[in-house]
């Protein structure tokens, strides 16, 4: 592109050479690294509201490395970072798949992007500077962060669905370390009302009372169910926790109202609340469905 504008400046009559250059000046200066968003960040993809991957990101001098979790493995990624805080870069992932990363930081460091695929899958991403950077992850963050692995859960024609659900984790708070955790879950019904119960394992150190966690709601055709546009989710109380390492606490079966089955999250508060009325819950339940993309909120009170 330099190349075709220079060239382009030399065969202009002498005295709109400087005007040319001064053009191709102004451009440079718009494509400046920028030394002023150097230091350590960390946040999450996402596809459709649903949480599918983590990241950290080091600048230094302008130059940003960093590294994207898909659930499977760390893979490496570079950039530049310009002076109006936006960095673009491209990664292949595990799959083989192609993806495009734009993103921008503002003026308080929080990082806001999309990100599309040689799939025409896309997404958003979101982040802030990792102010207790250099203690753990693939590049040194200590993000609070469980990302979805994998489901055993099967749409089969039958009402309700069980299965279990595994997410990775990179959590450490205090005494409490979590690298992975597992839901196994039972949904039924008896006498033409919903039963369900939910009990984890867990990998790490120190111990869990409690979590709050969600599961979107899955078709047939593997499509997350919206309502307006918003994914529909399940979550309950789960039940007791054992140990780390110690297998699957025990959970008693609970039968809760129609309203309460399904539910819409509220990404700015990390709570679930009721968006789907009893008739619809009903249609939901009869036309079958299985759950996925377990997504981890807050872990002892605390929120991710």
């Amino acid at each position: 592109m330099y190349k075709f504008l220079i060239a382009t400046c030399l065969v202009l009559p002498l005295g709109l050479l400087s005007s040319c250059f001064d053009f191709l000046k102004e451009d440079e200066e718009i494509l400046e690294i920028s030394l002023a968003y150097d230091g350590d960040y960390a946040g999450i993809a996402s596809q459709s509201g649903i949480q599918i991957g983590i990241w950290e990101m080091s600048i230094a001098d302008g130059l940003a490395f960093g590294y994207y979790y898909d659930g499977s493995e760390w893979i490496a990624f570079n950039g530049v970072i310009y002076a109006d805080g936006k960095l673009k870069f491209g990664m292949t992932l595990s799959n083989g798949v192609l993806v495009d990363v734009t993103l921008v930081i503002d003026d308080n460091l929080n990082v806001s992007g999309k990100w599309s695929d040689s799939d025409d899958e896309k997404g958003t991403i979101e982040g802030s500077v990792d102010y207790n950077s250099g203690n753990g992850g693939q590049g040194g963050s200590t993000s609070n962060v469980c990302v979805f692995s994998s489901s055993t859960g099967t749409v089969d024609g039958e009402l309700g669905d069980s299965g279990e659900m595994t997410t990775e984790c990179t959590y450490t708070l205090g005494d409490l370390t979590v690298t992975s955790l597992t839901l196994r879950y039972e949904l039924g019904i008896f006498f033409g009302e919903v039963t369900r119960k939910a009990v984890f394992k867990w990998e790490g150190l120190g111990s869990i009372s409690g979590v709050l966690w969600g599961a979107a709601v899955i078709n047939e055709n593997g499509e997350h169910l919206t309502l307006d546009g918003n994914p529909l989710y399940m979550s309950w109380e789960e039940g007791t926790f054992e140990g780390p390492g110690e297998g699957f606490g025990w959970d008693v079966t609970g039968s809760p109202s129609w309203s309460d089955v399904f539910l819409l999250l509220d990404k700015s508060k990390g709570e679930f609340y009721q968006g789907v009325d009893a008739e619809m819950a009903k249609a939901i339940y009869k036309a079958d469905f299985t759950l996925s993309d377990l997504i981890i909120l807050n872990i002892n009170g605390e929120k991710l």
